[in-house]
């Protein structure tokens, strides 16, 4: 269900080349943090997506794939996608890049930057 919404929000992010990565890899790192991904918003998602790819890229084989099993979600045919290169860094979705929230407050998530690393 959330593959071709993932392979959107990678080829949107232009996420750098890290090589093959399944998608089932990059929504199992996303469940770590969000069990369900129901709840994010679009540009929650394409953040959370960003997280994980560069995750997955620095776990090992035996990491992500023991991930993927422990999650179930080995069960579906794996659909490779390269990642091209990109930006280092992508907009913090939870001040939406001002590095201030609505609150008037400094971002804890970004610390106030407006950007969130995505490569290892």
């Amino acid at each position: 269900m959330y593959r071709d919404l993932i392979r959107h929000s990678m080829e949107q992010l232009h996420l750098p080349t890290f090589g093959p990565v399944d998608l089932a890899t990059i929504e199992a790192w996303m469940r770590v943090e969000n069990p369900t991904l129901d709840h994010l918003t679009p540009e929650q998602f394409q953040h959370e997506v960003a997280v994980a790819a560069a995750t997955a890229a620095i776990a090992s084989e035996q990491e992500n794939r023991a991930l993927v099993t422990s999650l179930g979600l080995d069960q579906d045919v794996p659909l490779a996608v390269a990642l091209v290169d990109a930006p280092a860094n992508v907009a913090c979705a939870w001040c939406g890049g001002s590095g201030v929230l609505a609150t008037g407050k400094v971002c804890a998530e970004c610390e106030g930057t407006g950007a969130i690393a995505v490569t290892p």
